[in-house]
């Protein structure tokens, strides 16, 4: 519950070491901004194919390209929520002769989501909608949704519109549940929303 910008992205396998490096620089940029405003902020380069970012109170900004299969086989697992986001997507299998002989030209894909409501400051926002931007904007494919509007509208003020509001609605719900008796149960987690609407 709260703000979350999900993507669903697709890229030809020979490309994704540089999609990714280039989102790597990008991240080393926003690191020099985030120690100058005291953010915490770290990037994980896994592999070639594997790039997690953690920024300031978000959750872990992850890019991990797979192969359709891949996802398929951890459908099973209980947790399909990125193999359900794809499964729109599967138009071709990319088998065949001319992906034996060019492989590199094989869809990879990358599907996840990363909340931003319980952050610090609204530029850890900008940063997750701007490394999503840098991968997206490379990728073959490639579907965003910011619900704090921010990736589609370039203004920040509509991502501080977005956190105070749900902010309010999760704290409303979570008076409403004490009162019903839930008061030592730790039902909503996240702590309080600290982004208010500078715009009044």
């Amino acid at each position: 519950m709260g703000t979350t910008i999900n993507w669903r992205l697709a890229q030809e396998m020979g490309y994704i070491k540089n999609t990714l490096d280039n989102a790597e620089q990008l991240a080393g940029h926003f690191k020099r901004e985030a120690e100058i405003l005291k953010i915490p902020f770290e990037i994980r380069r896994i592999n070639n194919q594997k790039l997690f970012i953690d920024v300031g109170g978000c959750e872990t900004l992850g890019f991990d390209f797979k192969f359709m299969t891949e996802w398929e086989k951890e459908a099973g697992d209980g947790f399909g929520y990125e193999n359900e986001t794809l499964k729109d997507y599967k138009v071709q299998d990319h088998t065949g002769e001319h992906y034996e002989k060019y492989p590199e030209q094989k869809l990879v894909w990358a599907s996840g989501f990363c909340k931003t409501q319980f952050i610090g400051n609204i530029a850890e926002h900008k940063w997750v909608a701007e490394l999503i931007r840098a991968v997206a904007g490379r990728c073959k494919i490639a579907e965003v949704n910011d619900e704090g509007d921010y990736y589609h509208t370039g203004n920040l003020n509509d991502a501080e519109v977005a956190i105070e509001s749900l902010g309010k609605m999760i704290n409303g719900l979570g008076k409403q549940l004490q009162g019903l008796g839930y008061e030592n149960t730790q039902i909503i987690k996240g702590g309080e929303t600290k982004i208010k609407n500078m715009k009044k």
